[in-house]
């Protein structure tokens, strides 16, 4: 019986790797909790914030985009750009460069200096993106990438978690957020260290080939690919629902039951625990096409009924029901991660370009979902109104896989 062809470059010329791929993916999840540590501690370390540089809200709320913003704006130019290179080297100058972004924001004397400071970091984070798909396309068989980006997106759950839990003891430990932001630089610094130490490369010749038939790569013909586009849309839908309600959920529930705003902040802190445990279950357990499929579409369904459950109810009990389905149905990250390593035909280059996209389509939903909240609570005057129509929003994931991998006739393509 002939062999089964290649289904793109990578399965092409793969050769079975040692174990030591799971250590370079270690190096990857340390490296992106430098991002998720300082990322997420701003809405902690916010107030300390306004009340030393004397900030207005309009202001605050421009602090809280600029990271996101960068992403946005630069992913897919830096993707092409920085996916000829070596990923080890672009990796670590993006790990240096973010440290030196995090000591700018410590000890920035003024609100522009500041906003500059996390908008430069949040660059940081999109240029990061390239070197990671190489570094996946050099490690790992095109079977293993869901498994590896659920172990990579379990880790950076724990790390948000990790995150909130423990920026407030360091700011009352230290009593400062110039010097909370100057202790996680020097943290980024001993990631940096670490990843020098322990992250190889691992360039076959199937790899040196692949990547020298791609010096004239054109930007666009990334775009050609439908399930890139159809992967973009559920991750678009997710986000711009998560931060809808990360944005106004605690305001509607303080409104409409008198819940504390710790309490609310609280409840929906398990979303990214929860994400946690499905995105390594879904990441371990699925293979087969058919099934990847029908996990995207059924988590597009509970994302958006855990969503209105969030809103249904003041009891906690009932809340930490909607909070654990809503975060469970994040499990479908790791499968629209790994859609452009499986696209048929697909070489290392464009893997590249292609991860840089869905990320920057990630942190579009993300910006577009609280602006387009408010936009219907002040045309609407209902805070009510406007959270179940975004909580709708998820429901772009569940086409997405109805969609994902199949032909124009309908019939699965049979990517593993």
């Amino acid at each position: 019986m002939a062999p089964a062809p290649a289904r793109n470059a990578h399965a092409a010329g793969f050769q079975p790797a040692s174990r030591y791929r799971w250590v370079v993916l270690a190096s990857l999840m340390a490296g992106n909790s430098c991002f998720s540590l300082v990322g997420l501690a701003l809405g902690i370390l916010l107030p300390s914030i306004v009340t030393e540089l004397h900030l207005t809200p309009l202001e605050s709320g421009w602090l809280g985009s600029s990271f996101r913003l960068g992403n946005i704006l630069f992913a897919l130019p830096l993707g092409f750009l920085l996916s000829r290179h070596s990923p080890r080297l672009m990796l670590l100058v993006t790990f240096l460069a973010a440290a030196v972004f995090t000591f700018g924001q410590a000890f920035a004397p003024l609100f522009g200096a500041l906003l500059a400071s996390r908008m430069l970091f949040g660059i940081m984070q999109t240029a990061r993106n390239p070197g990671r798909a190489l570094f996946l396309t050099q490690w790992f068989a095109p079977r293993e990438v869901v498994l590896a980006n659920g172990l990579f997106i379990g880790a950076a759950g724990i790390a948000e978690a990790a995150t909130l839990m423990l920026t407030p003891l360091v700011l009352d430990l230290l009593g400062s957020w110039r010097l909370t932001f100057a202790v996680y630089g020097v943290y980024i610094l001993v990631v940096a260290g670490l990843f020098i130490v322990l992250a190889r490369e691992r360039v076959t010749p199937a790899y040196q080939e692949a990547m020298a038939s791609q010096e004239k790569l054109s930007f666009w013909t990334v775009f050609r690919h439908r399930d890139l586009w159809l992967a973009s849309l559920g991750a678009f839908g997710t986000t711009f629902a998560w931060w809808a309600f990360g944005t106004f959920w605690p305001t509607y529930m303080q409104s409409a039951y008198a819940m504390p705003l710790a309490l609310s902040g609280f409840l929906y802190g398990l979303v990214s625990l929860s994400m946690t445990l499905a995105a390594l279950v879904i990441g371990w357990s699925i293979r087969s096409p058919g099934a990847k499929r029908m996990a995207v579409a059924v988590c597009g369904v509970a994302m958006a009924l855990g969503s209105l459950g969030l809103m249904a109810t003041s009891s906690v009990a009932l809340l930490v029901v909607g909070a654990a389905v809503t975060g469970l149905a994040w499990g479908y990250v790791p499968i629209i991660l790994s859609v452009p390593y499986q696209i048929p035909g697909i070489k290392p280059r464009e893997t590249a370009v292609a991860v840089s996209f869905i990320s920057a389509m990630f942190m579009a939903g993300g910006a577009a979902g609280p602006f387009v909240a408010g936009a219907l609570y002040q045309t609407s005057g209902s805070l009510h109104l406007a959270l179940v129509a975004c909580a709708l929003a998820p429901l772009t994931l569940t086409a997405t896989g109805f969609f994902l991998w199949r032909d124009r006739k309908g019939s699965p393509t049979g990517v593993a």
